[in-house]
């Protein structure tokens, strides 16, 4: 996907969970799995979404949007191979 597809992916799903940005995380990588269930801790219950970037670059260049929009995360992770996107909505049971 292009950086304004996952943009209008991610922005659709914020409105539709009436999140707001400060109370999400988002971040790049190459295996979702593992990222948000074993070291994020999120629930698949819980509200999260996630998306295949084009690129690593493309990948980072949303990351950086949302970063910039306040959602919580940082630059820097993932590796070259990371390009999926993802977003949770923060919980008491989830981890940074």
């Amino acid at each position: 996907m292009t950086k304004q597809d996952i943009i209008t992916a991610f922005q659709n799903w914020i409105t539709k969970y009436g999140s707001s940005y400060n109370e999400l995380y988002v971040g790049i990588t190459s295996n979702i799995d593992q990222r948000l269930f074993t070291d994020h801790g999120v629930n698949k219950v819980d509200i999260w979404i996630h998306a295949p970037a084009d690129s690593n670059e493309t990948a980072r260049s949303v990351e950086k949007y949302f970063l910039d929009t306040g959602c919580d995360g940082d630059t820097g992770g993932g590796d070259y191979f990371s390009t999926r996107v993802y977003a949770y909505k923060k919980n008491s049971h989830t981890n940074p």
